[in-house]
């Protein structure tokens, strides 16, 4: 939990770092990034190559974007893709 009590995936400086991409995590108890890159199955796909089966992906939106998202059949379906 942040300051503000937020839970939080990532450290401030990643979250800062990594704006406009994907990341992966390990666990939800990992918030060390695996991986990271501006396409969402790229990442994913370097990350099971680098042995991580089930990773976690988190998108950090640029200051003051608006990022949407839908899970369907296991599926991201990104709005950027």
């Amino acid at each position: 939990m942040n300051e503000n009590g937020d839970i939080s995936l990532l450290n401030e400086e990643d979250s800062e770092k990594y704006q406009g991409e994907y990341v992966t995590v390990s666990s939800s108890d990992s918030k060390k990034v695996i991986c990271h890159n501006e396409n969402a199955v790229k990442v994913y796909e370097e990350t099971q190559r680098m042995g991580y089966k089930d990773p976690i992906i988190i998108y950090i939106p640029v200051d003051g974007e608006d990022f949407v998202y839908s899970v369907r059949d296991s599926q991201l379906l990104d709005a950027y893709a």
